[in-house]
């Protein structure tokens, strides 16, 4: 489920909440790049059912640059910029005039301050639009995300995150005053040693809340969705590093609703959602 729910819970992720891109390759400036794609069978927000019909692409792409490196409260400050988007060939995607297909893209502007005791704290403004004048998606909010990073652990990477209304809705309902809360912990296995072909898998969790005014079709509902996955991984170690890291991925997603996002589905309160991604930071 390459949705913006699934795209927070792999952490390849919090382009929308808003992580730090990782430096692989040959690349050890100051400057990272993230691009990649995905084609999923459905896509939810949050939640809320948007497409599960005919071809859905969502390809992305980042930029961090560190500012900051040191010691003491704040240890480390970057800022990146990224766009997400979705293009359908189904219903959601036939809008008359401007693009079509290009249902929606999004743009996120943030900074992550890197804590003590393996914290990171992201603040974030993202647009949610429709590029198509016929399409209905607009929102835009402020994210605040807190990660700790357990790789030297159990390896779990949980986090929280506030998302507040600045205008419009998610949803499509009410002012854009709503407040929404998401947690989600991810671990991951190596299932294949492979100096060539490794194989990895994760489990990523999470949860989607309405803190207040979020889910409000037909009327406001605390619970909005659990979402759990297994995600295969596979790095392209024939492709040259100087060219970035590459790696494929599979996985499937169990997406379980509440009231409200269940109404918004058309009465269906789970879904079962099939992704395959590709990937490249550099």
């Amino acid at each position: 489920m390459k949705t913006r729910v699934l795209v927070l819970s792999l952490a390849g992720a919090l382009f929308m909440s808003g992580s730090a891109l990782a430096v692989n390759g040959p690349n050890q400036g100051k400057v990272s790049l993230k691009a990649g794609f995905d084609v999923t069978s459905a896509y939810y927000f949050r939640g809320i059912f948007q497409e599960d019909e005919d071809f859905i692409i969502q390809p992305y792409a980042g930029i961090t640059f560190d500012l900051y490196e040191g010691e003491g409260l704040i240890n480390s400050a970057s800022l990146y910029l990224s766009t997400w988007n979705s293009v359908h060939t189904g219903p959601t995607g036939s809008g008359s005039g401007g693009p079509g297909s290009w249902y929606e893209s999004d743009l996120t502007v943030g900074v992550s301050l890197g804590l003590p005791a393996n914290l990171t704290q992201d603040i974030a403004y993202v647009y949610i639009g429709a590029p198509d004048p016929a399409g209905s998606i607009y929102a835009e909010e402020v994210t605040f995300t807190t990660a700790y990073d357990d790789s030297e652990g159990w390896g779990l990477q949980p986090y929280i995150m506030f998302a507040v209304e600045v205008d419009g809705a998610s949803d499509g309902v009410g002012d854009g005053d709503g407040t929404y809360f998401e947690a989600g912990v991810s671990q991951e296995f190596t299932l294949v040693e492979s100096e060539t072909a490794p194989i990895t898998v994760s489990v990523p969790v999470t949860v989607g809340l309405s803190v207040d005014d979020y889910y409000e079709f037909p009327t406001d509902e605390t619970f909005g969705f659990l979402d759990i996955g297994i995600v295969f991984s596979m790095p392209l170690s024939s492709v040259p590093s100087d060219l970035g890291a590459w790696v494929l991925s599979a996985g499937v997603d169990f997406l379980f609703l509440g009231d409200s996002t269940e109404a918004a589905n058309g009465g269906d309160d789970t879904e079962v959602i099939g992704t395959v991604g590709l990937s490249m930071s550099y």
